[in-house]
Parts: structure tokens; sequence; C-alpha cells
């Protein structure tokens, strides 16, 4: 592929909204109102954000539809995280813009434009087309994972009064997490599709509740290494993103610590998402997170963790 051509972007822009620009790259992909599922139960210090897992599903959906081949294998790599996209009491157009590089890769920036200023980039990434290997990816065994992940247990009650004393307020359809078992060095959570969104199900396929419920587990990772200093946290960056197959309604999450570490202290996260069964169905490897320092999530001031 040495580019994207005319017609693929003029197809993409009949799936979504708005009109091409006068960068053929520029895509109008989707308006929010603040009334989706997705931003009414994910309140973050008051205030409507947009889940980080729905800028992924976002990026490989644009890209998939804009080859014209929404099957095609799609994986994502040096993700940024930069500024949360706020929804409050105006709608907001989010846009993505599509940058065809030289070794055939597609690298993406989600960003708003209000008119009044500079654009505000809020995620960033690259895009590699087929590069899901054939090799048939082990399942987890869960019981095994489970002894290893002995040491305490946290409920879903548990979990969620922490998130509220962090300022993140998650209603019906993003209290996804059952339960977490955590171990020395691991982490296992259960989580499932919450019943007022059930029917969405096969609307995703990095269905947002539940992707935003295996990130939701790391908090356990934060207990077990006992950082767990209830400061409010975000996604901040994930290395690798391959989808095997869709989010299922009931799911297990393993987590560990990455054996590639950064240098500058970040701690980094291997979530690995399998079915109930322990079909591994999609892999986040180098994923970490970022503390909010006081002020407005507006004008975000973060420290990667």
């Amino acid at each position: 592929m040495d580019q994207l051509t005319e017609e693929q972007f003029c197809y993409l822009i009949t799936q979504y909204e708005g009109e091409v620009t006068d960068n053929i790259k520029q895509i109008v992909l989707r308006t929010f109102t603040g009334e989706e599922f997705f931003l009414r139960d994910h309140v973050v210090n008051g205030q409507k954000v947009l889940p980080g897992v729905a800028c992924l599903e976002m990026a490989r959906e644009a890209v998939g539809l804009a080859l014209g081949d929404e099957t095609a294998n799609i994986q994502l790599k040096n993700i940024v995280w930069s500024q949360p996209i706020i929804v409050q009491d105006e709608p907001k157009t989010v846009y993505i813009g599509l940058f065809p590089e030289d070794n055939e890769n597609i690298s993406y920036e989600i960003y708003t434009d209000d008119g009044d200023s500079e654009s505000i980039i809020h995620s960033q990434g690259i895009a590699v087309i087929g590069t899901i290997k054939n090799e048939e990816v082990p399942d987890l065994d869960i019981e095994a994972i489970k002894l290893k992940c002995s040491q305490k247990e946290i409920s879903s009650e548990e979990c969620y009064a922490i998130f509220d004393r962090m300022g993140i307020e998650y209603g019906p359809s993003h209290q996804g997490l059952e339960h977490i078992y955590i171990g020395e060095e691991s982490v296992l959570a259960k989580i499932s599709l919450p019943t007022s969104v059930f029917e969405s199900l096969g609307e995703f396929e990095l269905h947002p509740s539940l992707m935003d419920a295996a990130l939701q587990a790391s908090l356990g990772m934060m207990i077990g290494n006992k950082k767990s200093s209830e400061k409010l946290m975000l996604p901040f960056a994930l290395d690798v993103l391959e989808v095997l197959s869709a989010c299922t309604s009931n799911m297990w999450v393993s987590i560990k610590s990455s054996q590639e570490q950064s240098g500058d202290g970040v701690q980094k996260l291997d979530i690995t998402l399998c079915d109930k069964e322990g079909k591994v169905c999609i892999l986040m490897n180098g994923f970490s997170l970022r503390v909010l320092e006081e002020g407005n999530i507006g004008t975000l001031k973060l420290t990667p963790i």
C-alpha cells in the first residue's frame, strides 16, 4: 500500500459524518453529545470524559474503513493518550487524521478543533496492517493463574468505592468489574458486560464497557505493589494492541508487569483479555497509567507512574 486513495477516504466519510476537508487525510469521525452511555457513565472530577479505550476502537475502525477492508488485521502501536476528550454542555466533534508512511504503516491523530484555537491532539499512534501472527495464541489456564493470585481478593463494591474516592464516578454501564484476585506479581480479574448495555455487545469489537473494566483491573497491581495512594489515574500510553477476536460478554483479564520496562521509572503492564474458557481475544502490552495532579482536567498536568 503506497498511499490511501481519495476513493478510500470518501468511502470512510460515507460511513461517518461530515465532509472531506481540504486535507483529504482529515476525517470528521463522530460528534458526541454527552448522552452516550460511555460518556454519561464515565465521569472524572465531575466531567464527562471519553474513555481512552474508545480511541482504540475509533482508530482501528477508521483505518479498516479507509482501506476498504473492515476485516483487515490491524495492530496499533506506540499509542499515547495526551489529553482526555471532555464533553460537557455542548456536543463535541472528534476528528481523526490518517497519514500513510513510507513503510506502509499509517500514523493517526485523534483531535478536536473548535475553530477558536489550535487543534488539540487527544490520542495518537501507528496502525500496522496484517501483523497478527498465524500461529495459535495459547489459551490461558484460568485456574492456574487464580492459584497464583491468592494473596488478596477485592470485590466489585470495594473497587468502585476506591474509584469514587479517586474522583471517578462509574455509572451502571461502566461497572463491569466483578472481582479482582491479587498475587505477588500478577492480577486476575473477572469482568462482564453490564445488563444495561448488554444489547450493544455486537456494536463494538472493543466494547468500551469491557475494555475500560480491563483497565480498571490494573488497580489490583497498584494495591499489590502497595502503590495505591488513591490518586486519580488515567491511561498514559500503550506499546502494542493486538485484537484476535472481539470482546465477549463474560471475560477474564490477566495482568502482569511487562518484561520490557522503560528506563524512566514508569511501570508498564501487559494486559490479556480472554473469554470465559480462556481463549485469548485481546493483547495490550506495555500499558501505563498517569496521575492527574490537582487542577482542571481540561488543562492536565500528568505524571506517569
